[in-house]
């Protein structure tokens, strides 16, 4: 599930619309495990703006 509130002020009744969702859709809660990402590869680190040289400042 994809979700983004339109306000911030809406995101706590778009989480109970989703919590109430799940159990529809068979969901269990489960424990949150990184390891799998582990193996990942670790993206670059993007340079800041005043480091690029196409760049044209006004």
């Amino acid at each position: 599930i994809a979700a983004w509130p339109t306000k911030l002020a809406l995101a706590p009744l778009l989480a109970e619309r989703i919590i109430a969702l799940l159990p529809t859709l068979d969901v269990q809660p489960q424990p949150l495990n990184l390891q799998m990402l582990a193996d990942w590869p670790r993206p670059e680190i993007a340079p800041p703006p005043w480091d690029w040289e196409h760049l044209q400042w006004s």
